[in-house]
């Protein structure tokens, strides 16, 4: 269980050995979550179905943080869960914070590290409990539950709870954008890779997304390397490309025409001292020479479907999150 160390002292005085999570649903750690479930970490990238019709394919309206995504790398079946409270309201504050940091379910299964609680099991026990605030303070959608046919064994993870820990305010510009980028998962995305291959080079870039009917997308060199990377950009145009990039969540793109699996949406939303910070910090990153083409057509082939809702009509009902059981339709 988890609990401060006075808390335990007290819990022990009055003869008591274990006491029940409890999370306040208060503004401020509300706001603390929102922004770390909706911009630093991004859970909506995962958890909501994403529109193929806009430039970097935004949450679906509606939709967002009510899952339905399809991991097809894995299984036709193997579909992100609704973590809002529809989902997860039978759910203790406890069975919560052991699905996010260790990846166990209340039924004891254990999630595929696609759910990323190795990572979120290293950050401050408060960080996790704002993210529970905020998720109990959203408005419910009725979504799911959907197939979680999530193939191979998985382990649960002991958390290291502060490994992962955001700087204080006297801490350097490094320093935050060292967490921020770890925080949030950059190299996942940006690791050097060539031809599909993995080239191990951190941020150098060239993992492949998209797919038929989409089109192939590279990730980008984020190294300072001056002619293939970052290396020519300032502070300010680093910044500003971000700024520009608010609106491009309503940008119409046709399947097939160039399009970016980067979560502009979600990350033109950092505050600019944050943004900032991962400029620095990729500024010390050793520069890397690794041409990246961005986008290829693939023409002519189908869109293979990776929202639910798209593929098959699901019957809402209650219960779900973080890999719940097949949906009615099955």
């Amino acid at each position: 269980m988890r609990r401060s160390s006075i808390a335990t002292i007290l819990l022990l005085a009055c003869g008591f050995s274990e006491a029940e999570l409890h999370i306040e649903v208060t503004p401020a750690p509300i706001a603390r979550g929102e922004y770390l479930v909706m911009v630093e970490l991004g859970c909506s990238g995962c958890h909501s179905e994403r529109d193929r019709s806009r430039y970097g394919f935004p949450p679906k309206e509606g939709g967002v943080l009510a899952g339905g995504v399809i991991f097809s790398e894995l299984s036709e079946e193997a579909v992100s869960p609704n973590i809002t409270p529809f989902a997860l309201g039978t759910w203790t504050d406890e069975e919560i914070f052991d699905a996010i940091t260790r990846g166990v379910r209340p039924d004891g299964r254990v999630l595929d590290p696609h759910m990323p609680y190795q990572r979120y099991g290293l950050l401050e026990e408060e960080r996790i409990h704002e993210i529970i605030a905020y998720l109990r303070s959203i408005e419910p959608i009725a979504a799911g539950p959907y197939p979680a046919d999530f193939p191979g064994e998985h382990i649960a993870f002991e958390p290291q709870f502060g490994a992962l820990r955001r700087p204080d305010s006297s801490a350097s510009e490094t320093e935050l954008g060292a967490y921020l980028v770890a925080a949030a998962g950059c190299n996942n995305c940006h690791l050097g890779t060539d031809g599909g291959a993995l080239t191990g080079e951190p941020f150098a870039g060239g993992r492949e997304f998209g797919g038929p009917g989409i089109g192939l997308i590279r990730a980008a060199n984020l190294t300072p390397d001056i002619a293939t990377g970052l290396g020519g950009w300032t502070r300010e145009a680093f910044l500003a490309r971000f700024e520009g990039m608010r609106e491009s969540r309503y940008w119409p793109v046709k399947l097939g025409e160039p399009n970016t699996t980067m979560h502009w949406w979600q990350y033109s939303d950092m505050t600019q001292s944050d943004l900032s910070a991962i400029y620095a910090y990729l500024r010390t990153l050793p520069p890397v020479r690794h041409s990246v083409v961005r986008f290829e057509p693939r023409p002519g082939e189908a869109p293979v479907s990776r929202s639910w809702s798209e593929r098959v009509s699901t019957v809402p009902a209650e219960g779900g999150g973080f890999g719940a059981g097949a949906s009615p339709a099955d």
